[in-house]
C-alpha cells in the first residue's frame, strides 16, 4: 500500500469526525507513505491513539498537533521526519507514550515536553538532537520513566540533568 495521508477536507466539520485510534504501522515496510503529517489532523479532538511507525512518512512535526487534547499514544518512530521538536506539543495533556525514535529530528528538547504530568514513555533514540537536557523538569516529573535518548550525539547532560535522572531510577 502506498499514498499520502489526507488532510481534513475544507467544509468538513471536525466535530462530526470521530476517530479514536488510527494504526498504519508497517514493520515489514509494506506501507509506504509519501508526503507529510497533515496539520489539519489537529482538529481530530477525540483521537486517542495514532501509530504511523515504519511508514516512511517525511516532513516536520506539525506544531498544530499540540491541540490533540485526547491523544494518549503517538508512535511516529522509524520514519523520515526531520526538523525540530515543536514546543506546542507540551500541551498534549493526556499523552502517556511518545515514540519519535529513528528519524532525523534535530534541535533541543523543549522544556514544555518535560513538564507534561501524564508522560510515562519518551523515546527520542537515534535522532540528531542536541543542546542541554532540561534537568529540573525531570525532577518534578512524577510519571516519566527512563527517557530513551541514546544515539543523539549533540545532547548534553548537565549536572542537574544527571541528578534528576539518578533520582528517577
Amino acid at each position: 500500500m502506498s499514498g499520502s495521508l489526507p488532510a481534513i477536507p475544507d467544509g468538513c466539520d471536525p466535530a462530526n469526525v470521530v476517530i479514536r485510534a488510527f494504526t498504519m504501522s508497517s514493520p515489514d515496510m509494506s506501507v509506504e507513505l509519501r508526503g507529510t503529517l497533515p496539520p489539519s489532523w489537529a482538529e481530530l479532538k477525540r483521537l486517542e491513539s495514532l501509530d504511523l511507525s515504519f511508514t516512511g512518512v517525511a516532513g516536520t512535526l506539525p506544531p498544530q498537533w499540540g491541540a490533540l487534547s485526547s491523544l494518549q499514544y503517538l508512535n511516529l518512530g522509524y520514519n523520515n521526519l526531520s526538523g525540530t521538536l515543536p514546543s506546542d506539543w507540551g500541551f498534549l495533556t493526556s499523552l502517556r507514550e511518545l515514540y519519535l525514535n529513528d528519524n532525523r529530528l534535530s534541535g533541543e528538547i523543549p522544556e514544555s515536553w518535560l513538564l507534561t504530568k501524564t508522560l510515562e514513555v519518551l523515546d527520542l533514540t537515534n535522532n540528531e538532537l542536541g543542546g542541554q537536557l532540561p534537568g529540573f523538569s525531570l525532577s518534578s516529573q512524577r510519571t516519566l520513566g527512563p527517557a530513551m535518548l541514546s544515539r543523539n550525539s549533540g545532547l548534553e547532560y548537565g549536572k542537574e540533568s544527571l541528578r534528576a535522572i539518578s533520582r528517577k531510577i
